[in-house]
Formats: structure tokens, C-alpha cells, sequence
């Protein structure tokens, strides 16, 4: 855990849970020094609700020495290896980046600003920019590998010597993960090198910056309208998070009902919570 750092430490990985275990701790460790810290890189910070860990640790840990500009999410897959990583910023450089989107927009596949206030949003922070020598583009998630406009989500491809080449034995998936030619509206090729899908989805910011939305294993068609599991794991986790849900455990999967599917929500809440603690938070998470 973080918190058993050497003192000289500069780079730190962690993961959301770690954070959230150091969190649980750092009353016991009270002698606890980050100050030396150049790089805390956060391993799993391309899934939305990772900001709400690394909000919360930098709030508790700024006053041990932890500097803002040190917190660097990176963005991963199995078959594109590192896809993005958060450099560490200046002393009084621009703060990172962060996004508000409608979940209305995103089940639509649309990248639609919205504010913080409302429940039916999803804050996702940026994972910085893809990793050097490396290309990037967003193509549609259905069909032909079209690349989407700049306002739609879709799944991320890099197009880099850093990443792997073929599933064994599996021809077929190993050509369209590994061998992907993104196409533009007119239907020509953007490359005559193949790309890889990196199976994230997301959109590329301002200034170049990478967000991601999700997972293309975690995508859910329900109502004819696109989710994804890691969206509403964070939009639920962002309803009262350590007051009722034991641990972040919580689970978001789909099952079939009448030939359309249907999202099911499982949530382990804490110990000391009622019967009607628990009947106001699936309330308010319905909305």
C-alpha cells in the first residue's frame, strides 16, 4: 500500500483500491511523508469512478506533503499495452482536465457538457496524452472502423510498434484486433499501417488529452440505447459513496428479459445501514 512507502520514494503505482485502503489507514500512520513524490500512477485510472479516488486521497494527503500536480492516471489494455499516461505537470502549470457528460448523450454515443449538480452525469478526468511515437484515433463501435466526429464516443486505436501483435491460434480475432484500418467518411483508409484496437472507449479532448468512458466487454445495449457498465458503476459510487456502499463493492452487469436486455445493479451495503437507508440510496441511483 501507498502508505508503506520509503520516505525517499519518487514514483508510486498504485490503484483505485489502494488509495481507498490508504484512505481507510492513514489514522494509524501518522508520521506518513509524500512530499518527495514526483509521479503516484495511478494503474486503473482510465475507469470513471477513479476520480473519485484520487479526489479523496489528494484531499486527506495534501496536508502530508502530496502535491496535485504529481497524480498521473494512465489509460491500459492487454492487447495495446500502455495506451496514455498523465506526465507530471509544472509547479503552476494548468490543473488537469475533466469532463461532465450526460448520460443521456453517452447511452446515444454522443459526447454531450453537463453540470455537476445532477446524478445522471459522468465526471471523468483525463489520462493524459497518448504515449510518444504513438498514433491515435477513435473509430465507430459497430461496424466499418469509421472514425467518429469529434462530439461522438467510440472505441480507441493506436497505431504504435508498443503494442501486441496476434492472439495464438485465433486468426480471425487476431485480424480484427491487430489489424484495423480506420476509415474516413469517404471511406478511404486515414493509414496505410494497421492499427489496434485497445477495446477502451472514449474521445480525445482538447489539447490532445485522452478521456475514457468505459470498455467495449462492459457495453450494454438496453432500450436501443448504449451503456456500459463502468459508467454506471461511477454514476452510482457518485450517490454517497462511503456512506452506504460497503467498500466500493458494487457490481453492474445486464440480463435478458423478454428478448431485451435489462441492467442489474448489485451494491454490499455497509453494516450499520437500514432497510431504508438502503431503500433512499437505490432511489436516488434510479434517477
Amino acid at each position: 500500500m501507498l502508505v508503506n512507502v520509503s520516505p525517499a520514494a519518487k514514483v508510486a503505482c498504485v490503484k483505485s483500491r489502494d488509495m481507498h485502503w490508504a484512505l481507510v489507514a492513514h489514522r494509524d500512520q501518522r508520521d506518513v511523508n509524500l512530499a518527495s513524490l514526483r509521479m503516484l500512477v495511478v494503474a486503473d485510472g482510465s475507469n470513471p469512478w477513479s476520480i473519485s479516488s484520487c479526489d479523496a486521497f489528494l484531499n486527506v494527503f495534501q496536508t502530508k506533503g502530496l502535491r496535485p500536480e504529481v497524480i498521473c492516471p494512465c489509460a491500459s489494455s492487454p492487447e495495446a499495452l500502455t495506451v496514455a499516461l498523465r506526465r507530471p505537470l509544472e509547479e503552476g502549470a494548468t490543473p488537469p482536465s475533466r469532463g461532465v457528460l450526460s448520460m443521456q448523450g453517452l447511452s446515444h454515443g454522443v459526447i454531450r457538457v453537463d453540470s455537476e449538480e445532477k446524478l445522471s452525469v459522468l465526471t471523468l478526468q483525463d489520462v493524459g496524452s497518448v504515449m510518444p511515437g504513438a498514433l491515435m484515433c477513435v473509430v465507430k463501435v459497430e461496424g466499418v472502423p469509421q472514425l467518429c466526429k469529434t462530439d461522438e464516443i467510440g472505441e480507441m486505436c493506436v497505431c504504435t510498434v508498443a503494442t501486441g501483435s496476434s492472439y495464438y491460434g485465433l486468426a480471425g480475432m487476431t485480424k480484427n484486433t491487430f489489424e484495423v484500418f480506420p476509415v474516413s467518411n469517404n471511406g478511404t483508409p486515414i493509414s496505410e499501417f494497421p492499427f489496434t484496437r485497445t477495446g477502451l472507449l472514449g474521445f480525445i479532448g482538447p489539447g490532445g488529452l485522452i478521456f475514457v468512458a468505459g470498455k467495449m466487454d462492459g457495453l450494454m445495449v438496453v432500450g436501443g440505447r448504449r451503456h456500459n457498465a463502468d459508467d454506471i458503476v461511477a454514476t452510482a459510487l457518485a450517490v454517497e459513496p462511503m456512506k452506504f456502499v460497503y467498500r466500493g463493492r458494487i457490481a453492474v452487469f445486464s440480463i435478458t428479459v423478454l428478448h431485451d436486455e435489462r441492467i442489474v445493479v448489485v451494491a454490499e451495503q455497509r453494516p450499520d445501514s437500514t432497510e431504508e437507508d438502503s431503500f433512499q440510496w437505490m432511489s436516488r441511483v434510479l434517477q
